[in-house]
């Protein structure tokens, strides 16, 4: 996830621990997994609680991650392999 602001959200829709849920301020670029980005800047801002939130709006699609789904303001991309 690009900040930690969807962690306590996707925990509960996922019902799984939200230490299992990482933020891109947690290390470097993923290289397999599942992977929620906003689909514009706007979205990424608007959703930002904090502009010093580790990788707010800073996270990019990896190379290998392919779209899974999307809507007007997510994109969900994963390598599984």
């Amino acid at each position: 996830m690009p900040n930690s602001r969807p962690v306590p959200l996707l925990s509960l829709w996922l019902d799984r621990d939200p230490a299992d849920l990482r933020t891109a301020g947690e290390g470097t670029q993923p290289s397999r997994g599942v992977l929620l980005l906003p689909a514009r800047p706007s979205i990424a801002r608007q959703f930002a609680l904090d502009d010093r939130d580790p990788g707010a709006g800073r996270l990019r699609r990896p190379a290998g991650f392919q779209l899974q789904r999307r809507n007007r303001s997510w994109r969900v991309y994963a390598n599984c392999g």
